[in-house]
This record gives C-alpha cells, structure tokens and sequence, in this order.
C-alpha cells in the first residue's frame, strides 16, 4: 500500500513540476526548456513544454514546430491534441508517440483548404508515428452545415517539398485525402518522398492524391474504406497540367480494399505527350480488392497527333473481388507509354455476370481536338486469370466511330476456374487480337483514312 502511495505522490509531484493542472490536464509552458532549446543546448524536446490545453492545443504545438528543434516529440496528454490548421516548416523530425491523437478542433476548419498539417515548399522533414499515433479529422461534420462542400480538407499536404518521409501513423476521417502530394504554386513537384507503413482510413476523396511527383516511395501502407466525394480511390496520380509530373513513382506492398471507387487510379489526360515529361511508375507486390469499381484504371485525353511517352509497370500484384473490371484501360493508345503486367494474378470470383477481366474503352469525345486512337501497347507476362464464370478475357467497347480494333497487346494468360485449377494458357499476339477483335489502326498521316490490318 505504501509504495502505491509512493507512487500516486510521485506522479502528482512531476505533474505539478511540469505546471500540469490535476483538475484539467492543462500544462502550462516550462520557460527554462523553451530557453534552451532557443539558444541551442536542446536538440530533442517535448511539445508539452510549450503548454498544453485539452480545449485547444494549436498555439503550443505550433510555436514548439517553429522553436528550431531538431526532434519533436508530440508526448501523450491526458486528453487528445485537438488544434486548428498546422504548418511544418524545414529540418524537423516530428514524433507522435505512441497512443497520440492530433485531431481536428470541432467547429474549426471551416476554408476550402484547410488541412491538419500542411507542409509548404519545405525540406528535410519527418513525421513518424509510434505505431498507434494517429492523426483525426472530422469528416462528417465537413458534410453539413455550416461547411461549404470541399474535397480538399486533406489530413496532410504536401506542395513542393524536398526529402519529406511520413511513417508509421493513422490518419483518418479527413475532409479531403488523406495524404496529398501536390505541386507549388510555380509547378514544382514534389521531390524525394517517402511514405512508408501509414493506413489512410475513411478518408472523404482519396486516401492517397498523388499530383506532381519526383522519386517519390509509397511503402507497405493500406489505403481502405475511402469514401465521401469522386473519385473515392485508394490512391489516385492525377496530374493537373502538362508541367507537372510522375516520374519514378514506386508504389510497394501495399493492400488497397473497400474503397468506393477504384483501388489504384490515374487519370492522365492533363499530361501531354511533347509537353510533359515521360512518365514511370512501378507497383509492385499490392492488393487490390474489395473495391466497388477497378482494381486499376488508366484514363487519358490525346492531344493533337502527341502522345504520352514513358513507362508503367504492375508487378507481382494481386486484383481479387473488385466490382468492375480487374483492369480498366480508357483510350490508352498502341503507341503511347509502355504498359506491362507481370507475374500478376486477378481473381474474378464474385464479380458481376457482365464483368471481365479487362475492360478497355476507346472514345474520341474526350480528346482535344478528336484525335482517333485504338487500345493497345501493353505486354503480359505470365498473367493469372482465376475465372469461375467463363467471361470473356477482355471485355471491348470503341465508342470513336471509328471501327478500331486492339493492337500490340503480347502475351501469355493462364485462365482457371478455381485456384486449383492447373488452367489452360492462352498467348496473345496481333493474330489473336484480330481474331477476337478485329478493327482498323488510326492511320499515321491525319489526312489519311484508317485502314484495315
């Protein structure tokens, strides 16, 4: 019983040497610690030196992020951090401890715009959770009165940052995404981002928007139950001018399920082929499933006689139980980026009567000015096709009027019934295509009339 005593004596005795309030958890800020660190004998601090509020906790933890220390540790309250919009500025390593909320203040964050963390045209930074840290936004209050509709109450932003890694944390219930990966205010992309083991959950729009990006790692992250406002993907690379860019984006061991929309996205049409630089993306070794629409979907505009150069590669993935088609190409060009599947596996079972494996869309109707374009340019290898219902391979719709069939698609399918079954393998090359699909290619010359292959 004693040392019991002890303890409570103890604990009672620390809180009030911090100026901690019993009564509200209140801690008022510890002037000697903030000196140090000011005149740079402290490199590593805690945010409660700087005060804390259970009510609102915004002044302390952003006068702490902008005191000049080099490691922050964002330590455990009583109560939450509930704050207002926040900045992170340049060399700082911030550390949610374990069992720490950030979370948005109610009422607050009533502009467009506002995000929990925002780091704008910053370098060098880290945000790392203790494995339970989590960062919470309120995204159903954002749907009502008094707010304005916004898709872009996102948990973080990042515009033109260099050397950014986010790690380790939750972040949930956002307004908008749950990470946002932007350009700056002069097309500046994103540089040399990492982020690795975070679970975007329940966010309003996406739970990863990728816009403009340069060496940019998404590591064994889940990307789930996104939903609330178009597109609704687990993650979506969605450029918004032909300056910006995505280019050697890695996406890696990561499970995308129970979104809305798709579970990977990119829509390119902003992109211009002549204009924007080749793009390159690799996915390698993710989980797509569960999704109400694709598993993977590409979209794109053509423009004039350009297209879009570059390289897309899906490796060692997996597409199981998504609502649409497994993989949806929309007006993807023979002659535009590389696409390739490898060692790839998508399993249909449970899908719709009147859902393929492959869904391909060739329109004109989006292109500025029309620009006639077949689907094609992609190579497949060693693809498996769990296929309990027999649909067909590939499900084709040419929407262009223009009579166009599939070309240059390469490679070998094994279609199964059943996990168990040892299948049957199909190889597909242009003969296969204009047995199956049979069409005109858009001639070279734009004066010129397609012609039959």
């Amino acid at each position: 019983m004693r040392s019991l005593f002890a303890a409570a004596l103890t604990l009672c005795w620390f809180g009030m040497a911090l100026g901690q309030d019993t009564d509200t958890g209140a801690i008022a800020p510890n002037e000697e610690k903030i000196a140090a660190v000011a005149d740079g004998t402290i490199q590593e601090a805690l945010a409660s030196w700087w005060g804390f509020s259970a009510e609102d906790a915004t002044q302390s933890l952003q006068a702490a992020l902008d005191s000049g220390v080099k490691t922050l540790r964002v330590d455990k309250q009583s109560a939450p951090w509930t704050v207002t919009p926040l900045t992170i500025p340049s060399d700082i390593e911030v550390v949610i401890d374990p069992g720490v909320t950030i979370q948005a203040k109610e009422g607050e964050f009533r502009s467009l715009g506002a995000s929990l963390l925002s780091i704008d045209q910053q370098k060098n930074v880290v945000i790392r959770g203790g494995g339970d840290s989590v960062l919470l936004m309120r995204k159903s209050d954002y749907h009502k009165e008094p707010y304005e509709k916004s898709e872009w109450r996102h948990g973080i932003t990042m515009t033109a940052v260099k050397n950014v890694r986010i790690e380790n944390l939750t972040i949930r219930s956002t307004g908008g995404d749950g990470i946002y990966v932007g350009a700056g205010n002069d097309g500046a992309p994103c540089e040399d981002v990492t982020i690795r083991d975070v679970f975007c959950d329940d966010n309003n729009r996406q739970g990863i928007s990728v816009i403009s990006a340069r060496n940019l790692l998404i590591e064994k992250c889940v990307l789930s139950n996104t939903r609330g406002t178009a597109p609704e993907a687990g993650i979506d690379f969605e450029p918004n001018y032909p300056s910006e860019c995505l280019v050697n984006c890695v996406m890696r061991d990561c499970v995308l399920d129970n979104n809305q929309g798709c579970g990977i996205a990119l829509w390119l049409g902003q992109l211009e082929g002549g204009v924007s630089e080749p793009i390159s993306l690799t996915f390698e070794r993710c989980v797509c499933r569960g999704n109400k629409l694709n598993g993977y979907f590409e979209g794109f505009f053509h423009h004039h006689d350009k297209v879009l150069e570059g390289n897309i590669t899906v490796r060692d993935c997996l597409f199981a139980g998504n609502g649409d088609h497994a993989v949806r190409l929309f007006s993807k060009s023979p002659d535009a980026h590389a696409f390739c599947l490898e060692n790839v596996t998508i399993d249909m079972t449970g899908a719709g009567e009147d859902v393929s494996p492959f869904g391909f869309f060739s329109k004109t109707y989006l292109d500025e000015p029309p620009v006639r374009r077949p689907v094609g340019g992609m190579v497949w290898e060693n693809l498996t096709v769990i296929n309990p219902e027999d649909r067909p391979l590939i499900w084709y719709r040419d929407d262009s009027s223009n009579g166009f069939g599939l070309f240059d698609i390469t490679g070998n399918v094994t279609m199964k019934k059943s996990a168990d079954d040892p299948g049957e393998e199909i190889m597909i090359d242009q003969q296969w295509l204009s047995e199956h699909f049979p069409g005109v290619r858009e001639p070279k010359d734009p004066e010129e009339k397609p012609t039959e292959e």
